[in-house]
């Protein structure tokens, strides 16, 4: 009897440790995969991380692209608006010559009339 139990607790143990083997083999197993899994998170992360860096770098240009056009829409502007100035300015000096011409030449006119 003793002899059967001796056998069977063997029989068990081995079991046991045919478990064990298992258990730590999954466990191997399922660490290596989980280790692949973070890399290719870290893999992807790393990409995004990159596109996110170039899209901040392309933002960037982009808002000063802009900024630049504005000042050169603002210093056309301006531009404009001297020369419409200077135009209305211009036609303004035209009319006084003008208006001084006719006093002018009606003067002229009258004395050459004379009495």
């Amino acid at each position: 009897l003793l002899s059967e139990a001796i056998s069977t607790c063997l029989e068990s143990e081995s079991e046991n440790s045919r478990c064990v083997s298992a258990l730590h083999e999954e466990a191997c197993r399922a660490e290596e995969s989980l280790k692949e899994e973070v890399d290719v998170e870290s893999n992807m992360l790393h990409i995004l991380e990159t596109r996110l860096t170039e899209e901040s770098k392309a933002a960037e240009r982009t808002r000063a692209n802009l900024s630049w056009q504005q000042q050169q829409e603002t210093a056309a502007q301006q531009k404009v608006m001297v020369r419409q100035a200077s135009a209305a300015q211009e036609e303004e000096d035209l009319l006084a010559d003008e208006s001084e011409i006719q006093i002018m030449l009606q003067s002229e006119l009258v004395v050459a009339d004379g009495p």
